[in-house]
This record gives structure tokens, sequence and C-alpha cells, in this order.
């Protein structure tokens, strides 16, 4: 009896040792089934790697160390096809912006730097500069005697009053026959083209519709036209003061334009005579389509061009056309 409750004992306890290894071992296989390492392995699926263009690099432009050289267009002194003529420099075209040598050059009290061998201005513009690069003047010839050509520029190439103040001014004592004779001679002329200069002699003249006569004697290297020679058709003008006068029209240069001309709708400018209008204090001027306006303006008013005028002698212009064939 005592042997079999001993066997009966043995039983249960070897059912009971293999319910707790069951209870392991299944508790084992659920833990690596939610660690992912069970047998069975799943097909997994690797993402290609993203390909991204390569960044191609801004295009920059080189900045350049020197502005290219001036070269005329056409040859100096010489009376082309046109009936115009290439005589002395003034700055007119704008430059790019950045370039460095207009930067680091050494400027004089004028303002004015020579860089392989072309003379450029600078203007003050805010905080910084504009660069004006030096070119010779165009002329147009407009009449010839003695010894001499008339000589007009083709477009206004400055910006100036008529008189620095609101006052009677006739011609030989207005700032603008001074500066003309001064700034402007020294700075367009060197000293070989002034001596191709002829001295010009001026008297009174005449306003055409008021008839009123202002002036004295004066004898000068550069002018401005009077009225009355805007009237004279051996010069190429018409007769009438009033006519749309392609003749008398006048453009103006980028320089010019940056000193304040004033620039209408159809591309041109108005621009002074010398002659003075209904009263001293005011001056003819040209308008943009070519009539004289013969009231006049303000001699201290803004935005007018200065359309300079001088003699050239024949001797220059036909050595000229000599040494060029």
């Amino acid at each position: 009896m005592k042997d079999k409750k001993n066997i009966i004992l043995i039983a249960v306890l070897v059912v009971a040792a293999a319910a707790i290894v069951a209870v392991v071992v299944f508790s084992v296989r659920m833990n690596k089934q939610d660690a992912g390492e069970d047998n069975t392995t799943e097909e997994t699926t690797t993402a290609e790697p993203e390909t991204t263009e390569p960044e191609t690099p801004e295009e920059t432009t080189a900045v350049p160390d020197a502005p290219e050289p001036y070269e005329p267009e056409g040859t100096p002194y010489v009376i082309d096809e046109n009936n115009q003529v290439l005589y002395g420099w003034y700055p007119c075209t704008l430059m790019q912006n950045g370039i460095k040598g207009l930067e680091a050059a050494e400027y004089d009290d004028n303002n004015t730097a020579v860089i392989d061998g072309t003379r450029y201005m600078r203007v003050q513009n805010g905080d910084g500069y504009d660069y004006y690069r030096f070119e010779m003047i165009k002329w147009n010839v407009i009449a010839e005697s003695g010894d001499a050509y008339t000589l007009l520029a083709s477009s206004a190439v400055d910006c100036m009053p008529y008189n620095d103040a609101f006052a009677a001014a006739s011609w030989e004592k207005s700032s603008l026959s001074a500066w003309l004779n001064g700034y402007f001679y020294d700075t367009a002329f060197s000293e070989e083209e002034k001596k191709g200069i002829v001295p010009t002699e001026l008297g009174a003249n005449r306003n055409p519709i008021y008839n009123n006569v202002t002036g004295e004697y004066l004898k000068t290297n550069v002018y401005l036209l009077s009225a009355e020679n805007l009237l004279d058709p051996a010069c190429g003008f018409d007769v009438y003061v009033q006519t749309d006068d392609a003749a008398r029209v006048c453009g103006q240069t980028p320089f010019a334009q940056a000193r304040g001309v004033y620039v209408y709708s159809d591309g041109y400018c108005k621009w002074w005579t010398r002659t003075n209008g209904v009263e001293a204090s005011y001056a003819v001027f040209v308008n943009s389509n070519g009539v004289i306006g013969c009231d006049g303006i303000f001699v201290n008013s803004d935005g007018i061009g200065v359309r300079p005028a001088l003699r050239v002698s024949k001797e220059t212009v036909h050595k000229a056309e000599t040494e060029s064939k």
C-alpha cells in the first residue's frame, strides 16, 4: 500500500515537472517572436537610396581688371562723308560698374585718370562713383569761310545754366561763356588741338521776334550759336523760328544726361543759344523739336543742354586728310 502511494506521488511530480517545462518553453518562444527572432524568415525589401542631381555652380562673370582702351570710330580731324569731324575729347559713355582698374586708379583734382592711354572721369553718385570714358567729340561742319570751318557739336555734351544767378546777363558776361572758354576748353582740347582752333569775333546779336539787341564785342575760342545763326539756310537751317527743323534738333551724350539734361519723350533735349530772350535775364533756347524759343527762359534754368560751337583751321583738317591717306 505504501509502495502504491509512492508510485502515485512520483507520477504527479513527473506530470508537474513536464507542465513546468512546457510553460517555460512556450514563454521563451513567445519572447523570441516578440523580438523578431523566431525561426521563420520574412522576405524584406531594401529601399534604394534616393539619387539627387549634382548642384551646378552658378556662373560668375569675371570682373575685368581694366577697361578696354577707346578707339575712335573714324579718323580724327578729317571731315567724313556725313560732313562731320572728330575734334577734342570729353566724357561721354558710362562704363560698366565694378571694373577694378577704374576704382583703383589715381584721380586728379578734376576727377580724371588715364588708364592704358584712355582718360576717364568719375562722377559722385550717392555713396559711390560712376565712371565715364572720354571720347572724341563729333561736330557738324555747318559753314566755312576764309581759313576755317565752323563746327557745331552734334550732341549736347554737358548741362549748365546760361548764367549761375538769375540776373541780366548778355553772352560775354555770362558764366556759361566763361565756363566754355575755361574749364571746357582746357579739358576737351590738347595743346596741339588748341593750336588748330581759330578765335571767333562776336558782336551784339538780335532776338528775331522782339528785335532787342544785346551783347558786346567778344573775341573767343568756344561759343554758342545765336538765334539768327539758326535761321541761316547757308548753315543748313530753316528760315522760320516756329518750324520743326530737324537740323536744329539735338540729342545728348550719356554724360550730359547724367549731368542733368532733361530728355523729352522724343528722345531729344532743349539747348541754349547765346541770344537773350524777351529780357536780358532770359536766354533763347531751341526746343527738342527744333523750334526756337525766342521768349527765352530764366538764365539760371536747369536741364538745358550745352551744344558748343567753334572754328577749326582748314590747315588742321587738310593736314589730317593728307596724313590719313
